[in-house]
């Protein structure tokens, strides 16, 4: 899934000339609008195949931006500086002798299966978040203007990620874990899920859940240190 986040970036359309250029840049610069579980590749010649189309599709929003300003492209999230990122990231995932490609390219088997897990581990975390349900129904009942429900999906997400790497790492090994982690991380996938203004909030709806030691910390430090 991560691969794709970053590599699966749309198709190029070459529309920088036409005349309403400035009206989407997402219309202008893809007509690929969703990640599927569907398209992460399973070969190194996956990787080949979508690089040239995700790298042309990052031009693109650069160019875009030069010629529209970046409002333009701040309203989908994107800044010169995460492009810039997502650009140097790419040509990392890209480029055969980099050790990301090496060791994304030895698991993609590993991987591709541990994605396949993502429904089973988000059912598991569903069932142990009740008590947080109750306990932020609970608040409400005290202060009907209260609102922590970002703050959970932030927290509900955080432990997606933790789970999905503790299985990455326990089933694919060290090397696996840390190419995922770094495509987490630099792409900034979580930030798009958990902003950082509702993070503290989150971590401390921790307290509901009565982790284990090791969990909590790996929840918190998701939270609080990415």
């Amino acid at each position: 899934m991560f691969i794709s986040a970053v590599l699966i970036l749309g198709v190029w359309q070459g529309a920088l000339a036409t005349d309403n250029v400035c009206e989407d840049v997402m219309e202008t610069c893809s007509n690929f609008f969703g990640i599927s579980l569907d398209d992460l590749p399973e070969t190194e010649s996956d990787i080949e195949s979508l690089c040239p189309n995700a790298l042309q599709h990052l031009d693109c929003i650069k160019d875009f931006e030069d010629q529209c300003g970046i409002e333009n492209v701040r309203i989908y999230g994107y800044s010169r500086e995460k492009i810039d990122r997502l650009i140097d990231l790419t040509n990392d995932i890209c480029q055969k002798d980099s050790q990301l490609h090496i060791d994304l390219v030895e698991n993609l088997d590993c991987l591709k299966i541990q994605v396949d897990k993502i429904g089973s581990i988000r059912n598991k975390i569903m069932d142990r978040v009740e008590k947080t349900e109750n306990y932020i129904q609970e608040m409400e009942k005290e202060d009907s203007e209260i609102d922590v429900w970002f703050n959970y999906q932030c927290l509900f997400s955080a432990m997606e990620y933790v789970h999905f790497d503790y299985e990455i790492l326990d089933n694919c090994g060290k090397r696996a874990d840390d190419a995922s982690k770094q495509i987490i991380m630099r792409a900034e996938l979580f930030d798009e899920i958990c902003p950082k203004e509702f993070r503290e909030g989150s971590a401390e709806l921790l307290k509901t859940l009565e982790l284990e030691m090791e969990e909590e910390r790996d929840v918190r430090n998701m939270l609080l240190n990415n």
